[in-house]
């Protein structure tokens, strides 16, 4: 049997004792919150495995939301790069 790798576990939100697979975190959150019924959690709208405290949801859609925009932009800019005048004078273009 081998075991995950440190990079691959996740910290159960419900209960920090908990480290969990990065494959098996969905079904491990599903348990989870139906044994902690009186916690304040929700799923993250933008991500399945993300549960978060209610009162974070705002700043979780920010960050998502910036976060989006920054790729949109990345996404945007020309692949290529001008050539400098040192590559035009030499006729590397």
């Amino acid at each position: 049997m081998s075991y995950p790798k440190p990079d691959d576990l996740l910290t159960c939100p419900y209960n920090k004792a908990h480290q969990v697979e990065r494959s098996r975190i969905q079904f491990h959150l599903e348990k989870c919150r139906k044994q902690h019924p009186n916690e304040q959690k929700i799923k993250c709208p933008f991500d399945a495995t993300h549960v978060i405290n209610r009162a974070e949801l705002d700043a979780c859609e920010l960050e998502v939301a910036m976060t989006l925009s920054l790729a949109n932009r990345r996404a945007r800019a020309p692949t290529q790069r001008a050539a400098a005048p040192s590559e035009i004078m030499l006729g590397f273009v």
